[in-house]
């Protein structure tokens, strides 16, 4: 690949899988949980748009009350909208999304997955979504995924009709009808690249004519199934649901209806004995000796005897007198399953190398086939718990280079009240023979330091390149296994069809004798135990990472055009591997600049790292263009990928893949030498170093400084999107910044929600329309109209032009106001296809001797996608007081 393409990819690309901030639900639960749900087979897919998209009542209920096996199929990641809890955006905050639903889904006991689509930002209808995510593309995604996971029920989160209120809602119902007709199309959607036909069985949406109590007490646990679905739904604090943990299921309603829209349930016989979603679904257990040999007929009814057993005879304080069962019904399932036909059913504990059946195609073999897997993975894991075996495998470090080996140490642990035998342990699907067999007494563990090797990419498998918005696909290990691309044996499928929960790293899968029983478990990645005062102790999981790993601490520079620039970068270098190794440094500049002080060659101790500091002279022409360094070792390996660590107090820290270069932004702009902004930050809002970059004198101001700062200091007073829902204390401070704008200030409020208009902080009078509603131009390129040619707004300190409009991201404007007072100029509009124009973008007004603006366009989101006419519109706001004097704006570029 070509240097300066390598560096191109600055932009942020992603993350190490993540383990769950919440704490582990007690043995008890966890037994309780799997004896109830053990012979249970039931699915039931739920569909929508977005991660935050599902009714927790609904998933917690099925999953942790009834025990169906339940998936939750988003179509994207989330990575559009506001970021309430941090500053991630786009493929980052995807990442933070992927694992906040992650960790709901750990709360309620569902699978999650995902289609390749990706948020591409509000939409209005279906139609202007298809215009981004190419319809049959995200279709086939989701059959592939209704033939890997085979529900019996799909449900749809939405209508499908404009009621939906978004064009990603109105979509996912619509492709839902259509993949639950479609799912035996072998023709349109192929075998091969799709996996074995499956047609669910019923299709319910919102609606009347289905009733669900989702209440409930569950005893062990002590929680209600609406508690606990609260705690699920608290997770998504990005996108402000964490207050629903104060509200706890106070009018939260524990009854449910849907409507049924299609079905082709024809048998009366169900597992259920009240009217249910499973109406006319065999969803007995007994089925799924159908067409199967006596002795497996047999064997699947010894297993329900013996669940039944278990289940009635446990004392959750000492399960040991109910080892025996379950070890026996493990060993049972598992004879089940190696005579069952393998049918591409992802699974955490599928074999590296199978078998497949001829007939595939047929319901029952595939229905058993998920099934199967289901029962021999919860009785493995309830022989366990009951038994008191723990196995866990620390390395000493959450990174490890590829290549390199870490200690580690296994831990197998019994605290039952018999012996257990350890038998074999696979280490990443390989079976390490360094670890003999031993018999453990109870109240005893057994340990063994071993070197690891972790070969599976810290990168996670959804972020590449797109096209529209969809990403490429990609292929997994059957068993979401993260492997070498060398490794060979391994059964793949396309990618959407592994759970996300299975997928890891790295493996750690044992055999133990558990009362004369043998069970084998995969029982998750190697994960390393870190410590410290802000998180307290966290199990990390283990990832390979590069060897070393280099780049700049931001991705984007803004820098005025044709002005001379004199700026120093921070550049930083870190080795992961177990030796010093000496690298050369190779520098890529466009013409016109020049770095200083840059070493040839830098040397790194073992796991080390060093930072310089770039000076960067000269000028730069208008446009955006690559900019950095990559490294080389002795053997000519090359590297331009950097790592940076994401934290937030309710995940585990992330960390995020980027391209060690990064764009510099040339700009042709004038910034006035006497503007001078206080600035109070909003929600997401990053773009106060892109400001001083372009020469703005700038300081932040914090929300506990306002009431006492002496604002008279500043020319302009900036208050960030969303700042007022986010902040009490900015509304009752806001009778100071409107005297500021009165004593001679100007005051830009970037708009926030329509939530923002019932706050009162507007000079004269500004709201929705009667009934609530607010305006949004969501094409981020729509026509802009200029209706008042005179506006010094759009004429100083830098002519707004039609070029300026163009090469917007995400979106024009939002929740632009309707009732509008008379006392403000409206010198913009704008509308989408086929909807009225809307004058609420910008709006300005005289305020005593200064100021006021509000504006709801995407200013925010503008700055850091590096769009010049953003840029310059933006100043032009902040300078509105300021009167033009002769000569040239501010010459340094600034910092």
């Amino acid at each position: 690949m070509p240097r300066a393409v390598a560096l191109r990819t600055a932009v942020l690309s992603l993350a190490v899988p993540v383990v769950a901030l919440a704490a582990q639900e007690p043995d008890a639960v966890t037994l309780d949980q799997r004896l109830r749900e053990l012979t249970v087979t039931a699915r039931v897919l739920i569909i929508g748009a977005h991660p935050d998209d599902e009714d927790h009542r609904l998933t917690t209920w099925l999953s942790r009350a009834r025990g169906v096996e339940t998936g939750y199929l988003s179509l994207t990641r989330g990575e559009n909208g506001l970021n309430l809890a941090g500053y991630e955006v786009g493929d980052g905050l995807g990442a933070v999304r992927t694992a906040e639903v992650l960790e709901a889904r750990r709360l309620d006991g569902a699978r999650q997955f995902f289609t390749r689509a990706y948020d591409f930002g509000y939409s209005r209808n279906a139609d202007e979504t298809f215009q981004h995510w190419p319809r049959e593309a995200v279709l086939g995604d989701m059959v592939t995924i209704i033939r890997a996971f085979r529900p019996q029920v799909v449900i749809a989160r939405y209508t499908g009709t404009s009621s939906d209120g978004d064009g990603h809602h109105e979509a996912s119902a619509l492709l839902a009808r259509e993949a639950f007709e479609v799912g035996g199309d072998t023709a349109r959607f192929p075998v091969a690249r799709h996996g074995f036909p499956w047609n669910p069985l019923s299709l319910f949406g919102p609606g009347t004519g289905t009733h669900i109590d989702v209440s409930g007490f569950d005893p062990v646990s002590g929680r209600t199934w609406l508690a606990l679905a609260v705690e699920a739904r608290a997770v998504h604090r990005t996108q402000g649901y964490p207050d629903s943990l104060l509200r706890g299921s106070r009018g939260l309603s524990g009854e449910l209806t849907l409507a049924r829209i299609a079905t082709r349930a024809s048998d009366t016989t169900t597992a259920f004995a009240e009217p249910s979603l499973f109406d006319g679904i065999d969803t007995t257990f007994a089925r799924l000796g159908a067409g199967s040999a006596d002795t497996v007929r047999r064997v699947l009814a010894a297993i329900v005897a013996l669940a039944d057993t278990a289940r009635h005879r446990v004392d959750l304080r000492n399960p040991d007198g109910v080892v025996s069962y379950l070890a026996r019904a493990a060993r049972l399932a598992a004879w089940v399953r190696g005579r069952t036909p393998r049918c591409l059913h992802p699974a955490q504990d599928a074999s590296l190398i199978v078998s497949f059946a001829a007939s595939c195609s047929r319901p029952d073999r595939l229905d058993a086939d998920a099934a199967i897997d289901l029962v021999a993975r919860r009785a493995a894991e309830a022989a366990f718990i009951a038994s008191g075996v723990h196995v866990t495998l620390y390395a000493d470090r959450e990174q490890v280079a590829y290549g390199d080996s870490v200690p580690a140490t296994l831990t197998v642990s019994n605290h039952g009240r018999g012996p257990v035998q350890f038998v074999t342990l696979a280490i990443s699907g390989v079976w390490d023979r360094r670890v003999q067999p031993v018999v453990i007494p109870p109240d005893s563990a057994a340990r063994w330091a071993l070197p690891v090797r972790v070969q599976g990419s810290a990168v996670p498998w959804w972020l590449g390149p797109r096209v529209l918005d969809l990403y490429e696909p990609f292929a997994s290990a059957l068993d979401g296994l993260a492997r070498p691309a060398a490794a060979r044996g391994v059964i793949t499928i396309p990618a959407v069809a592994i759970p996300e929960a299975i997928r890891r790293p790295s493996d750690v899968t044992v055999t133990v004798r558990i009362d004369g029983q043998l069970i084998t478990m995969s029982t998750g990645p190697i994960l390393h135990r870190s410590a410290d005062a802000a998180s307290g102790v966290q199990d990390r999981v283990v990832s390979g990472v590069p060897a070393f790993t280099l780049g700049f601490d931001h991705s984007l520079e803004w820098i005025p055009a044709g002005r001379p620039v004199d700026r120093l970068l921070r550049f930083s270098v870190e080795s992961h591997t177990d030796s010093a190794r000496t690298l050369s440094l190779h520098l890529v500049a466009p013409a016109g600049l020049r770095v200083d002080s840059l070493p040839r060659t830098i040397t790194l101790a073992p796991r080390q790292g060093t930072e310089l500091l770039l000076r960067l002279r000269g000028t730069l022409a208008p446009g955006r263009v690559p900019f950095g360094l990559y490294a080389r070792d002795a053997d000519s390996a090359e590297y331009d990928r950097g790592l940076r660590t994401v934290r937030y107090p309710h995940l585990r820290p992330i960390t995020m893949s980027r391209g060690a270069g990064l764009w510099l932004q040339g700009v042709e702009i004038t910034v006035p030498s006497r503007l001078n902004v206080a600035y109070l930050q909003g929600v997401g809002d990053l773009i106060t170093p892109y400001l001083r970059q372009l020469g703005v004198r700038l300081a932040v101001l914090g929300y506990d400084e306002l009431l006492n700062a002496d604002l008279s200091r500043y020319t302009t007073v900036v208050v960030g999107p969303r700042a007022y829902e986010a902040h009490p204390e900015l509304v009752a401070s806001n009778g100071r910044l409107l005297d500021f704008a009165r004593r001679g200030g100007t005051l830009l409020v970037l708009g926030g929600t329509a939530a923002t208009y019932g706050y009162g902080v507007f000079p004269y009078p500004l709201g929705p329309s009667p009934d609530g509603a607010t305006d949004r131009v969501t094409m981020e390129n729509a026509p802009v109209r200029v209706l008042l040619p005179q506006s010094r707004l759009l004429a100083w300190p830098n002519r707004i032009v039609e070029a300026d409009w163009g090469g917007w991201a995400s979106e024009r404007a939002s929740d632009m106001p309707r009732a509008i007072d008379s006392r403000y100029a409206a010198p913009l509009g704008m509308n989408d296809p086929e909807q009225p124009e809307s004058t609420g973008a910008l709006l300005v007004a005289p305020l005593g001797r200064g100021t006021y603006i509000f504006t709801t366009l995407a200013l925010v989101q503008q700055l850091p996608a590096a769009v010049p006419g953003a840029a310059r519109l933006f100043v032009n706001l902040m300078s509105a007081g300021l009167e033009p004097v002769a000569g040239p704006g501010r010459q340094s570029p600034g910092r």
